[in-house]
């Protein structure tokens, strides 16, 4: 085995796969859009970064694609969760 490189480059997560991962489920949180992303693409998407998709869900966030939820069943206090808005 030749030696590790690194995670290879920089890749941008697009809008269209974070809005078609969470198409189809309720809500989902961060990491679970990532992994989504993840197992949906792994050639793309093999080393992203959670703090990446986050970034993007933000920016969806802000132009009115996908809104923050708040779910008491969520044990978690600080995940968060996202959702499409309709």
């Amino acid at each position: 085995m030749g030696e590790w490189k690194g995670p290879g480059p920089w890749v941008r997560v697009e809008e269209s796969d974070v809005l078609e991962a969470i198409t189809g489920h309720g809500y989902m949180a961060t990491y679970v859009v990532a992994n989504s992303l993840r197992m949906r693409n792994p050639e793309r998407y093999r080393h992203i970064k959670t703090s990446a998709v986050l970034a993007r869900l933000k920016k969806l966030e802000s132009s009115g694609q996908v809104r923050r939820v708040t779910d008491r069943r969520n044990p978690y206090e600080r995940q968060l969760m996202w959702e499409l808005v309709k």
